[in-house]
């Protein structure tokens, strides 16, 4: 069972750039619900969910404040390109763990209802990881790559 928190709105700022170091290059998949596309269909609604991508590496989300509207970018990277998702006018942001307290993903709702779930394939704990390839150490001499059967 899946365990979350409601990220505080004058904490986003901190959260997103925390949330991107500690998850740099994990796999990730990004689905979305789009309240004004479900209303286009009259006999049989949409699934709830749409992947907007799948099995791309997480590069950042980026929180944006320009005073007058608010945004949050989700960019993810495959092979040498770089995708971004533009989440306009955010209201939520939730972080999802498992019970044994592993990152599970991200739930970012809109103004207009809609809302992206990002959840990566492999929940894991970042500060094991960011111990165990060596980032998290004082020692930077020795970093450790992911075997590809981690992945």
């Amino acid at each position: 069972m899946a365990k979350h928190s409601e990220i505080a709105k004058i904490q986003w700022q901190s959260f997103c750039d925390n949330y991107t170091r500690q998850h740099r290059g994990w796999v990730v998949k990004v689905d979305a619900y789009d309240p004004a596309l479900a209303k286009l269909f009259c006999q049989a609604p949409p699934p709830r969910l749409k992947t907007m991508a799948n099995n791309l590496a997480f590069q950042g989300i980026v929180f944006e404040d320009s005073g007058f509207r608010l945004e949050l970018l989700i960019c993810l990277a495959s092979g040498g390109e770089l995708f971004t998702h533009r989440v306009m006018q955010p209201t939520i942001i939730v972080a999802l763990w498992t019970d044994v307290g592993s990152d599970e993903g991200i739930i970012i709702h809109d103004k207009t209802g809609g809302l992206i779930h990002m959840r990566f394939r492999k929940p894991a704990s970042p500060e094991l990881l960011d111990d165990w390839m060596g980032l998290g150490s004082r020692n930077r001499k020795h970093v450790f790559r992911l075997p590809a059967s981690a992945l």
